[in-house]
Formats: C-alpha cells, sequence, structure tokens
C-alpha cells in the first residue's frame, strides 16, 4: 500500500524553526542560567540578550536542544512560553523579537535562535492581504505546523486557520512560506565534511531562492488560461520589500508520496503532461522562459559546486565498491566548473525553456491520482527541456521503471508538446533527436544532483523516520544514485 502523507506543501524537517522575516541566521546569548526562575519574574530587573560571534554559532549546532520561547524588545525579555507566543501574549506598545533556548554553552550562558521578528508578518497584515481578495479581513485563528512528515531545507512554512463573517466561497486556511536558514545550514553540515563552509554564505543561497519563487509565482499567475497546476497565490513578496513572505491557498486534502517507493508509471504520465503546459507557455512568453534564476544572480555556485562535491566524496568513501562510478564521476566532473558547463550548455540550446529545477516526490501534490499542485519554484532557472524530467525519473523512480518507461513518457511528450504548440499556433522545436541530444547533454547534470540529493536525504528525514524500514530506503535511493552516475560515465566514456 503507498505510504503517503496528507501535508499539501513541504515543509522543514525538525518541524521546530519558526516564522522568520530575515533569511540570515541569529544566535544570542543570555546571561547565566542560576535557577528554574530565571526570565520569570519582573521584566525591568532581566539582562540583555546579545549576539555572539557567527563562528561561535557551529558549535551550538552540534548542541541544539530546542526548549522554551522568549521575547525581547528594547526595554523587556518576557518568558520563558511553552509555545512560540503571539500578539495575544504580549505588550501591543512594543516591537518584539522572539527567540527559542536552543543550548546551554560551557560556561553557562544560555544560547538562542531568532525565530520572529517584526511586526510587518501580525495577523492584521494578513486579514488586509486577504481583503485585497475577498470582501472582508477575516479573523486569523490560530498559527500551526504543517506537520512532521512534510520536508525542506530551505524555508519555514505555517497553516494559518482564518474565520470569516462571511465564509461562503472563503478559505478556511492559507499557507505562509518565508526563507529559513538555519536547517539548510544543518543538513549541509550533515551531509558533507566541507558543508560548514556554506554557512556564511547560506543568507544569501536562500535570499536567492525565495526571490526566484516569488519571481516565478508571480509570474505564472498571470497566465490562468494554461491550467498550470500551482496553488493559487495570495501575495509573493521578494527579500528586498522587507516582508520576504510567500502567502498561497491551502491544498489541504491533497497528498504527496514518499520518494523511496517512487512515482507509478501512471503518475509519470501526469507530470510530462504538466511539463507540456510549461513548456509551451515559455515558447509562447519570453517572460517565462526568463523569470527564474539568471546566471549573474549566482554568486556563489562555487562554494555550492564545492558542497555537492564533499558529499559525493562522503559517499564514496562510505561504500567505495558499491559507488566506484561516483569516483570517476568526481574526476571527470564534479572537480571542474560544472555548473558554468551548465550555463554554456543552456546558452547553446536554442529551445530552452522555464524548468523548475528541483522536482521530486515532495513538490508534486496529488488529488485521487492527479496533480492537484507543483509547489516549491525556488530553484527555476531557463534550460533543456529534459532536465526536469531526467531529475524525477533519476531520484523519485524506481530503476526497473525509469528503463521501462522511458522511450514511452519521451514519445508521449513529443506528441503531446506538438498537440499543444499547434492549439496556440506555434510549431514545436523538439524532435526525437534534439531531445536525445539534450538528454545526453544533461545526464551529467543529472548525476551530479542525483549524487547531492542521495547524499542530503540520507542524512535527513526525508529518509530517516526512526522505523525499521530506513536502512532499506536508504539503500534504495543510493541504487538510483549509483544507476544514474553508471549510465552517464558509459555515456562519455569516462575512465
Amino acid at each position: 500500500m503507498r505510504n503517503h502523507s496528507r501535508s499539501p506543501i513541504p515543509e522543514d524537517p525538525r518541524n521546530d524553526t519558526k516564522m522568520r522575516t530575515n533569511p540570515q541566521m541569529s544566535v544570542f546569548t543570555g546571561e547565566r542560567e542560576n535557577s528554574e526562575n530565571d526570565f520569570t519574574v519582573d521584566p525591568s530587573s532581566l539582562p540583555g540578550v546579545h549576539p555572539i560571534p557567527r563562528a561561535f554559532n557551529r558549535y551550538i549546532f552540534s548542541q541544539l536542544e530546542p526548549g522554551e520561547y522568549y521575547a525581547k524588545s528594547s526595554t523587556q525579555l518576557l518568558g520563558p512560553f511553552a509555545n512560540e507566543p503571539n500578539e495575544s501574549h504580549l505588550p501591543s506598545n512594543e516591537d518584539f523579537v522572539i527567540m527559542r533556548r536552543m543550548a546551554k554553552l560551557p560556561n553557562g550562558r544560555l544560547a538562542f535562535q531568532k525565530v520572529a521578528e517584526g511586526a510587518k508578518l501580525t495577523k492584521k497584515w494578513l486579514s488586509e492581504v486577504m481583503e485585497t481578495h475577498f470582501d472582508e479581513q477575516p479573523t486569523v485563528k490560530e498559527v500551526s505546523c504543517l506537520g512532521p512528515e512534510t520536508l525542506g531545507y530551505m524555508s519555514t512554512m505555517r497553516r494559518v486557520h482564518l474565520q470569516w463573517e462571511n465564509p461562503a466561497d472563503k478559505p478556511t486556511s492559507v499557507i505562509i512560506k518565508l526563507p529559513n536558514v538555519t536547517v539548510a545550514s544543518e543538513a549541509w553540515s550533515k551531509s558533507a565534511e566541507n558543508g560548514h563552509e556554506m554557512d556564511d554564505y547560506g543568507g544569501d543561497v536562500i535570499t536567492m531562492m525565495h526571490n526566484c519563487e516569488t519571481s516565478v509565482y508571480n509570474c505564472l499567475s498571470k497566465y490562468p488560461e494554461f491550467r498550470l497546476s500551482i496553488p493559487f497565490l495570495y501575495s509573493a513578496l521578494d527579500v528586498s520589500t522587507g516582508t520576504p513572505i510567500i502567502v498561497m491557498e491551502d491544498l489541504e486534502k491533497a497528498i504527496t508520496f514518499d520518494v523511496a517507493e517512487g512515482f507509478n508509471e501512471k503518475q509519470l504520465f501526469a507530470i510530462v503532461d504538466e511539463l507540456v503546459k510549461l513548456h509551451a507557455l515559455s515558447y509562447k512568453y519570453d517572460e517565462v522562459k526568463n523569470c527564474g534564476i539568471k546566471e549573474s544572480t549566482l554568486t556563489h555556485m562555487e562554494q555550492f559546486q564545492k558542497l555537492v562535491l564533499g558529499v559525493a566524496e562522503q559517499l564514496y568513501k562510505q561504500n567505495p565498491e558499491y559507488l566506484a562510478s561516483v569516483d570517476v564521476l568526481i574526476r571527470n566532473h564534479l572537480t571542474k566548473d560544472w555548473f558554468q558547463d551548465l550555463f554554456e550548455a543552456i546558452k547553446s540550446d536554442p529551445n530552452t525553456v522555464l524548468c523548475h529545477g528541483d522536482l521530486w516526490s515532495p513538490q508534486i501534490l496529488w488529488k485521487a491520482e492527479k496533480i492537484a499542485a507543483i509547489v516549491d519554484w525556488a530553484l527555476c532557472k531557463e534550460g533543456p527541456v529534459t532536465v526536469d524530467l531526467m531529475h524525477v525519473l533519476s531520484m523519485s523512480v524506481p530503476v526497473k521503471l525509469r528503463h521501462e518507461s522511458f522511450e514511452k513518457l519521451r514519445d508521449y511528450y513529443l506528441a503531446q508538446l506538438k498537440t499543444k504548440m499547434e492549439s496556440i499556433g506555434l510549431e514545436s522545436p523538439i524532435t526525437k533527436e534534439t531531445f536525445q541530444e539534450s538528454y545526453k547533454r544533461m545526464l551529467p547534470y543529472t548525476a551530479a544532483m542525483g549524487v547531492f540529493s542521495a547524499g542530503m536525504w540520507s542524512n535527513s528525514p526525508v529518509l530517516k523516520r526512526g522505523k525499521d524500514d530506513d536502512d532499506a530506503r536508504i539503500k534504495e535511493i543510493m541504487h538510483r544514485c549509483k544507476e544514474i552516475v553508471e549510465e552517464t560515465v558509459k555515456a562519455y566514456d569516462w575512465k
């Protein structure tokens, strides 16, 4: 029986990192913990809270034990609170920074993580956003987590429950998404020996991804006639606004499928249908193809390439005989500027489209075997038509099914794209020959991202759920990784 999770949007795997408006992580330290009554008496007598150096953050990551919440203003430090405090718990005459106790340091001081700050992301702000789409302001009743089975490295997701005076045809909840670097940094550090090197660049990477996703959602939402399966968008603001947030439709009854089990063939054809619509839209309107990440914004891809190399080296060390092909990939591809090679391939391809860039199981929401929405468009970029399908087939599908279905899916894609393009007055530029050329050209990139995915997933709740089948799940993903790497090595005759 399929193991599926009833959660509409991927969320951070720790499930305890809260709303944050600043994509940069901050850690704070307070005074010594002398008694259980600290921070619970007269706020005017409480000690201050001060930033500590970023370099010390790495020690704190190894000591994380999330605890109580505190609220800090310019004059007060309130707490502890068992749950994250909201407006109803705090004085209305001041703006508060919400912090969570994360560790006790060797010197007896406490370390805190900043989880929310500022007054812009308030209940009133969200009510006003919703009023622009409906004829009244709702009351925000509750903010809740989406569940531990929902996953994601780069953002914080919350469900916000709404109450309306006239509820007919109005949503009872929405999903909010904010950038979050904390969980990403933790997963990076576990997956590669050099993962900590991404810490100093993490904020820039998360900012780039959030800005990309807001740009893509705002662009794609302008073309409802193409019936793209994306959530309805209420607001999408980038980091430059000071309120980096996405407010979207809550597809509460949609489900996601477990990546280790993988998609079936019927679902793969449904995914191809979505890619056809996205590609046709890209050919119709140039702004769609260009609304994702630009080469000029990738200022820290050298660090990301180092991270992928570190993940690959770690995987190879863990099982050098089984993953011998990964060592070949390292020597022939991952030690080079392979992301620049990708952009050179894009420049030489006259038939590029907008690519999702990170299409795998949790990004595709389903209702009764039909796609309800594709989410998490934070890594979109211009690229060859094969990029997304290759990523799905390599890491979200069992190897046997990938081999059995590839030609059928390719031929179906070509036929459907031809029909869709004709319906909008255009001719499809993709033939079987150009498709196959694109497939081979994208094999090294697909293999690199497959290695990265395998390393990240095997060190996170994506695969490690604390159950008896954890080892089998990791083994299945490693098998897929091994197969796509070996196919790449063979195609390029690497030694």
